[in-house]
């Protein structure tokens, strides 16, 4: 792979004089890392990182407005997939991708170990493209990939169907009543004529780009982005619609693929905000305490997708989900003691100083934003897989309207607001679902 050359001049002057050349009206991007908005209202930040010609880019974008939950969630997975495909197609060898889906937008991220604006700015067309261009071969045979993730979400990891299943019981009649990727029979009656259709609908809010590292493909970006039609506002989510109240007996469904019982329980997250930050940490307490009670998984977790928590603030899940499996041909009922045990265990037994520590320690390291300590600057103008995390972090606080100082705040968090907060989930109720064996293996299997 050529090795881009880093220019001479400073970043900041780079990207002046690029964003002059090339369009006179559209301000130069500065390098101070604030949030800047495009003429037709997308948001762009870049951070600066010292000796480095890296850069790392993240893209949050929003799913047009919510009409069918399950429908929704499937297609904008399978447009994701497809936009990724096209986009990894234009970068260099080398370069790192990811694409997540989160509560009503999608996050795409790019690692460059060789700082272009040329091919940053490819990466990004690539992605807002139209599949006219795809033939229809690779256009089916990526909603035949959705729909089979689909499937296997509702049916076959234990794990996302437990969370489906919760999904669908807490949040009952709202968008959100969907299994993980959305319902798979809507992806199978998409034609791909249809699917061009959707890959070709103008975006129904502002995209928001974060990049971190070599600060001049900020500059190119941008005049990208002032070329991109958007709609005003993003889709909107329905509010929560908890319906447990602690009196309903757990729901167990049967399960072919399993040889003892899975149990999951669900608590409520609230939307990410600069006041809600706490619970990011909240989530950090509950993974300690069950590691440490715990100990270790019991068969295949790992692949059931089933760890003992889950949950990405960021991403805006709406649920903190928890799991056990029971002991070899076991049932429900050693499991489901286990995981009401852990989560009445704080009530009887407040987090450590050394539990409320690490959380926060954790979270804030996920969480960092500039100004950078030291030591994270200097890995971050070492390694370039270390510029991605920072990326999306940034990005996803902006898209949530978070601030750097509330983030900042974390440090002054004591362990006094942080067992509150975890409280207050534990508080708004608990839903608890499981999976139970319905065959038996034959004898010698």
């Amino acid at each position: 792979m050529a090795r881009v050359t880093k220019p001479m001049w400073s970043s900041l002057q780079m990207s002046f004089l690029l964003g002059a050349a090339l369009s006179a009206q559209e301000p130069a991007v500065t390098t101070a890392g604030a949030w800047q908005r495009t003429p037709n209202g997308h948001a762009l930040r870049a951070i600066e990182v010292p000796q480095t010609d890296a850069v790392a880019i993240a893209v949050v974008w929003p799913w047009r407005p919510l009409v069918d939950g399950g429908a929704q969630r499937a297609l904008e997975h399978a447009l994701a997939m497809q936009r990724a495909v096209n986009a990894d197609a234009v970068l260099p060898a080398g370069a790192t991708t990811q694409r997540e889906l989160g509560d009503g937008f999608t996050v795409f991220s790019v690692v460059l170990r060789s700082a272009s604006p040329t091919t940053a700015a490819s990466w990004l067309e690539a992605l807002l493209r139209p599949f006219g261009d795809c033939s229809t071969d690779t256009l089916a045979r990526t909603l035949a990939l959705a729909a089979l993730a689909a499937d296997d979400a509702d049916w076959l990891y234990p794990g996302e169907v437990l969370h489906g299943l919760a999904r669908r019981a807490v949040f009952a009649a709202t968008s959100r009543a969907t299994g993980v990727l959305g319902d798979a029979s809507s992806l199978q009656r998409c034609g791909t004529a249809a699917f061009v259709t959707a890959s070709a609908l103008p975006l129904s809010a502002p995209l928001r780009v974060c990049t971190v590292g070599e600060a001049s493909v900020g500059a190119r970006l941008w005049l990208v982005l002032a070329n991109v039609a958007a709609g005003p506002t993003p889709a909107t989510i329905e509010a929560a619609n908890w319906r447990h109240d602690g009196t309903l007996p757990i729901a167990l469904e049967p399960h072919p693929r399993i040889d003892a019982a899975y149990v999951a329980a669900a608590l409520r997250l609230p939307v990410p905000s600069d006041d809600s930050l706490s619970a990011a940490a909240a989530i950090e307490l509950l993974r300690l305490r069950a590691r440490t009670r715990f100990q270790s998984w019991r068969g295949n977790e790992s692949l059931a997708r089933a760890p003992f928590v889950q949950a990405d603030f960021l991403l805006g899940d709406p649920l903190v989900m928890l799991f056990r499996r029971a002991p070899a041909e076991g049932g429900p009922e050693v499991p489901r003691r286990e995981l009401e045990s852990l989560l009445a265990s704080y009530e009887t037994t407040p987090p450590t100083a050394g539990e409320i520590a690490a959380a926060l320690a954790v979270v804030r390291a996920e969480l960092a934003v500039p100004p950078f300590a030291t030591t994270l600057s200097q890995a971050l103008s070492r390694v370039p897989a270390s510029l991605l995390p920072r990326a999306r972090a940034a990005c996803l606080l902006g898209h949530f309207g978070i601030a750097d100082a509330a983030v900042h705040a974390l440090a002054e968090v004591d362990g006094k607001g942080l067992t509150a907060a975890l409280l207050s989930l534990l508080d708004a109720g608990v839903w608890l679902g499981g999976l139970i064996p319905n065959t038996k293996p034959p004898l010698g299997g």
